[in-house]
């Protein structure tokens, strides 16, 4: 952990390192905040609970909320990696993917109406059209880099 603020924060200024650090803090909140839902754990800061993920809301509630967490931490890992996105799409295209992920593992796992296997078909057709036009886009803005 020391070497890695180090090598985050190597010759910056204070408000950027700040910064920086914030941001790793949040990144090593909510990577767990987003995957103990499997678990049947959710944090709901400050405090870790069991939560019944019997019902369609809470099911909904935390796929909206774990795909939330991730695609932020996502964009985290990148901004320190000063890494930007491709396009406009890509924020989107990474909440959708992250929302499918953790909507059909908490399915899968948990159980739901049938009829919730529609949202994941739908987001899944969703997520394949927003990566031809993630694709797209990003070929625009490179397309005379070179």
């Amino acid at each position: 952990m020391a070497f890695l603020t180090y090598w985050i924060l190597r010759g910056e200024h204070l408000s950027v390192k700040l910064t920086k650090i914030l941001m790793i803090v949040l990144l090593f909140w909510m990577i767990p905040a987003a995957v103990i839902p499997i678990f049947d754990l959710v944090i709901w800061f400050p405090y870790v609970t069991s939560v019944p993920i019997d019902d369609l809301a809470n099911h909904r509630l935390l796929s909206v909320r774990s795909a939330a967490f991730m695609t932020i931490a996502y964009f985290i890992i990148n901004h320190l990696r000063q890494k930007k996105p491709l396009s406009s799409v890509s924020p989107v295209f990474v909440y959708a993917n992250f929302l499918l992920l953790f909507s059909t593992t908490l399915l899968i796992k948990n159980g739901g109406p049938t009829t919730e296997w529609f949202m994941v078909i739908f987001v899944a057709i969703f997520s394949g059209i927003l990566f031809f036009e993630n694709k797209n886009e990003s070929n625009k803005i490179f397309k005379d880099a070179w």
